[in-house]
C-alpha cells in the first residue's frame, strides 16, 4: 500500500479527489492534434445568392465612395469655415477697438462741448452785463441832457 497509516475514510477521499482531478483533466485539457486537424467547414451558396451578395458589395462600395467624397468636401468646407471664423473674430476685435476709440472720442468731445457751453454762457452774461451798463450810462446821459 501507498499510505499504510491512513484510515479507510482518508483513502476514500483520496480516491474521490484523484477521480475528480482525472475528470477535470480529461474535460478541460487542451484539444489533441486530431481535433486541430479537422478541416474548416465549407459552405455552398447558389448563383442567385452569389449575385445578390456581389450586388450588395458593389452598392456598399459605391456608397462608401460617395461618403468618402462627401467627407473630403465637408472637410475642406470645415477648413474654409474655420478660416472664415478666425477672420471674423479678427474683424470683430478690430471693430471693438474702433468702437472703444470712438467712444473715448465722443466722451472727449462731450466734455469739450460742456466746457464750451460754460464759457459761452459766461461770455453771454458778460456781454449782457456790459450792455446793461451802457444802457444805464446812456439813460443817465439822456436824463442829464433833458435836465439841462
Amino acid at each position: 500500500m501507498i499510505y499504510p497509516n491512513w484510515s479507510l475514510q482518508q483513502k476514500k477521499w483520496l480516491l474521490v479527489f484523484l477521480s475528480l482531478l482525472l475528470c477535470w483533466w480529461l474535460f478541460f485539457s487542451p484539444g489533441t492534434a486530431s481535433a486541430s486537424a479537422t478541416p474548416e467547414p465549407t459552405y455552398t451558396i447558389t448563383e442567385s445568392e452569389l449575385t445578390t451578395l456581389e450586388n450588395n458589395l458593389a452598392q456598399l462600395s459605391a456608397i462608401n465612395s460617395r461618403l468618402q467624397m462627401d467627407l473630403k468636401v465637408q472637410s475642406s468646407e470645415a477648413t474654409a469655415l474655420k478660416k472664415e471664423v478666425i477672420e471674423l473674430k479678427k474683424q470683430l476685435e478690430q471693430l471693438r477697438n474702433l468702437s472703444q476709440t470712438q467712444e473715448s472720442s465722443l466722451t472727449s468731445a462731450n466734455k469739450l462741448l460742456e466746457e464750451y457751453a460754460i464759457a459761452a454762457k459766461k461770455e453771454r452774461l458778460r456781454i449782457k452785463a456790459q450792455r446793461n451798463t451802457w444802457e444805464a450810462i446812456a439813460a443817465c446821459a439822456i436824463i442829464a441832457c433833458i435836465a439841462k
